[in-house]
């Protein structure tokens, strides 16, 4: 009895496991390029599946980010939104909001890639409200995290 039982618990397993193929999953660079979209306040993102942010780098107007997520049966696609806005700080600090679209996405490996994005519309807006280089200290959110990403990336403007 207890062989059939593992056997049937085997062969459902092979049956309704995740897909081998795993084309775009790891190549997350295939976003680079992509840039930020500032929004207004009142506006939420439309993807907020977890994702935890395990690191950020800032290199001139190109923000890295380190991540992790569970899937690996599909292709999973990034945004990066910036609310409009910056709070009246010293150095002046912007909202970001990482917004994670796992395409329903059931399995449950842990996955880490890196996405990039674009901050040049951050800048712009940025220059359109003050009139001097900044840095602008970035508070990034995350579905899934229960905090901001710390210690908070500074983006020094050029």
């Amino acid at each position: 009895m207890k062989s059939l039982f593992y056997l049937i618990s085997t062969t459902l397993l092979l049956f309704t496991g995740c897909s081998t193929d795993k084309t775009g999953i790891f190549d997350l660079y295939s976003q680079a390029g992509k840039s930020i979209t500032m929004i207004d306040y009142a506006t939420d993102p439309q993807y907020r599946d977890p994702v935890n942010i395990t690191d950020a780098r800032i290199h001139g107007d190109r923000l890295e980010l380190t991540v992790q997520f569970s899937g690996g049966c599909k292709e999973h696609r990034f945004f990066l939104y910036g609310w409009r806005g910056f709070s009246k700080s010293k150095p002046v600090q912007a909202d970001i909001f990482l917004s994670h679209n796992a395409n329903n996405d059931s399995c449950e490996a842990l996955l880490t890639g890196n996405v990039q994005f674009d901050l040049t519309p951050l800048k712009e807006l940025y220059w359109q409200t003050y009139s001097d280089n900044g840095p602008i200290l970035l508070r990034i959110y995350a579905p899934g995290m229960d905090r901001i990403f710390y210690p908070l990336p500074a983006y020094l403007l050029q």
